[in-house]
């Protein structure tokens, strides 16, 4: 299987997920406490490279880092038309 001109064949599950590509079975549940922008920066995780100490004491580098995630979070949630409301 060829994706963006390199191939996924024999790559381990977290390297695909690198290269871009996840899947999420057919009866997603969303965390219905949270907001939509929330929610996705939940899929972001996978993206970020902070460790566990890093997340907990979140030096300049995470802040940096998770402001990122949340700009990426936002040019999505526009791109399917709800970027207007990513606090409901």
């Amino acid at each position: 299987m060829i994706f963006d001109g390199g191939s996924l064949v024999g790559l381990r599950p977290n390297a695909i997920v690198a290269r871009g590509i996840a899947r999420t079975f057919q009866s997603i549940r969303l965390f219905q406490n949270m907001t939509v922008l929330e929610n996705v920066l939940v899929g972001e995780h996978c993206r970020l490279a902070a460790s566990v100490p890093g997340a907990v004491l979140r030096p300049p580098a995470v802040i940096a880092e998770e402001g990122r995630a949340r700009v990426r979070a936002r040019e999505l949630l526009a791109f399917v038309g709800l970027g207007a409301r990513p606090r409901r």
